[in-house]
């Protein structure tokens, strides 16, 4: 499974994206934890399976599912 994460930059979701992986090896679950800056989303979308947005970006949830709508991609804060 990949789930991408979206903030400003791509930068400040590294902390997050860490410990997500970190969760994962735990529990034994194969999945690809990346973070992207949020300009990134159209070009990404066509690969991943879960699309989150960093809390400072969240405002663009709306926006941001006008975009993943069409794949049949969650988005969430």
């Amino acid at each position: 499974m990949k789930i991408y994460l979206f903030c400003n930059l791509g930068l400040s979701t590294s902390i997050l994206v860490d410990s997500m992986k970190k969760e994962a090896e735990k529990k034994g679950l194969d999945v690809d934890v990346k973070a992207f800056a949020i300009s990134e989303l159209q070009k990404y979308v066509g690969e991943l399976d879960v699309a989150l947005l960093g809390p400072q970006v969240g405002y663009r949830v709306k926006e941001m599912k006008k975009i993943c709508d069409p794949f049949g991609v969650p988005i969430d804060v």
